[in-house]
């Protein structure tokens, strides 16, 4: 086979722990509460220049969490700070107190990020001093702003155990739409645990473990690799792509002895360019590199710059469904063709090939890739969609009729062909080019718009558009 569904010849890392038998049904931070009991001082979150531990995370948290109970906010929050070690301490602090979360970043367009605070129906904002004011003009008056750093040391540090389901909200997620705004993403706990869940034992996350991603932290991609360190005991090491070149990431993942990093096809082409004299980067044990097409260009870098005993694991998944199909190479692999497939399908999702009246496909043949699951949510929010229906295998659960286009090969393997609407990627961003068109109309003078993808040199999406 030149490629693989599980790692091939890993052994079990001396800290590595199964997760506990009932973590489906366990709300993302009430896991992350029983990985601070069993590892309390080991390092959790660093930015660089601000490091906490599991227990120290654990209790700034908490004390977010309890002024958010405080102030008797319910529902949809947001947090508003740049890329930083508390942001995924803020995304804690909104799930212990019951609340969905979104994040915002402030380097996002003002008009956007109101019509997403506005569409998630948010009820606060958890902000920095720094950002306050930026934050006071981007957002209703009537949101309530909630600076963490001004919440006193001495305030509520115990964990508020508030009775919350593994079906109740979690964290949303924005996406690119045709309609000329973003589509809302909101997933349960279960959703993220069961679609990370099952991919942290697959890979043997554990407290050893150093991890980091190379994606806004808005994206889901980011959450995947939060929600990972968080329940496997693994530390998350942020390398904010807005304030560091590109370059320096080989010798500050050797610095940091980085284990697992998340990008996507496009970045680790950038950084793993062609070199005469690559360093190896012997910590690295797993590359996963998502969110758009993987080359034979590109596994021939992975293993210049990575050790024989690294993997490099393609594979992707929509927003809507989270994972959804992953496959692994390590230096013995054969590589087939000019591109990776998407991969095998995950065991709790099913994939259909549907013609264009909505009927099952024989293998082989190409149509349109529908999911179903339990990490498939039910519609966008506060939208309806005809993209959405029951699923032909459990009632309680959805199938999403995606956009893209692809076949399952004769080894069961899900390959992407092409796409039936306007939605490009890239970077890993699901860009909708009817939106950028919509965007530019708007411009005084701009009469007419025309916006289409293009492949550069290096086989990263661009868009242009002519005006």
């Amino acid at each position: 086979m030149a490629y693989r569904y599980l790692l091939p010849d890993v052994p079990s890392p001396p800290l590595y722990k199964p997760l506990d038998p009932d973590f489906i049904d366990t709300p993302i931070h009430t896991y992350f509460e029983r990985t601070v009991q069993r590892h309390p001082n080991r390092l959790a979150l660093s930015d660089g220049k601000t490091s906490y531990s599991f227990d120290e995370a654990n209790s700034l948290a908490n004390r977010i969490a309890h002024r958010i109970i405080a102030l008797g906010i319910q529902g949809n929050v947001g947090i508003y700070m740049d890329d930083t070690a508390e942001y995924p301490i803020c995304l804690l602090a909104a799930l212990k107190a019951g609340c969905g979360v979104l994040i915002l970043e402030p380097k996002l367009p003002a008009k956007r990020i109101q019509y997403m605070a506005e569409n998630a129906n948010l009820k606060a904002i958890l902000t920095k001093t720094i950002f306050r004011e930026q934050a006071g003009e981007s957002f209703s008056k009537e949101l309530g702003l909630i600076t963490i750093d001004e919440i006193p040391a001495s305030a509520i540090s115990r964990n508020p155990d508030l009775a919350i389901s593994p079906n109740d909200p979690a964290v949303m997620i924005y996406t690119s739409g045709s309609t000329g705004q973003p589509k809302g993403i909101l997933h349960t706990h279960k959703s993220w645990m069961n679609s990370m869940g099952a991919v942290a034992q697959l890979e043997k996350y554990n407290p050893a473990d150093r991890l980091t991603q190379l994606y806004s932290p808005s994206s889901s991609a980011a959450a995947i690799t939060l929600i990972f360190a968080f329940i496997s005991g693994a530390s998350f090491h942020n390398f904010n792509v807005d304030k560091r070149s590109l370059n320096e990431f080989p010798k500050w993942a050797m610095e940091n002895e980085i284990t697992v990093f998340r990008t996507t096809g496009s970045t680790f082409r950038q950084i793993f360019s062609p070199s005469p004299n690559p360093k190896l980067i012997k910590s690295l044990r797993l590359a996963i590199v998502g969110g758009e097409m993987v080359y034979q260009s590109d596994f021939e870098q992975f293993k210049k710059w990575f050790s024989t005993d690294a993997h490099l694991r393609a594979g992707g998944g929509m927003s809507e469904a989270l994972l959804m199909a992953s496959c692994y190479l390590n230096h013995t692999s054969e590589f087939d063709g000019e591109r990776l497939p998407m991969g095998y399908i995950l065991d709790s999702q099913k994939v259909d090939i549907l013609d264009e009246a909505g009927q099952p496909l024989p293998q082989g043949e190409s149509g349109i890739v529908a999911i179903s699951g339990p990490s498939v949510v039910s519609g966008y929010y506060n939208e309806e969609s005809p993209s959405f229906q029951s699923s032909p295998y459990n009632l309680v659960e959805t199938q999403f009729i995606s956009g893209d286009v692809g076949h399952i090969d004769a080894n069961g393997l899900l390959c992407i062909d092409g796409r039936k609407d306007q939605m490009v990627k890239v970077r890993g961003f699901r860009v909708e080019l009817g939106e950028v068109e919509a965007q530019l109309l708007k411009l005084k003078g701009v009469l007419e718009a025309c916006v289409m993808a293009d492949q550069g040199r290096n086989k990263s999406a661009r868009v242009i558009a002519y005006i």
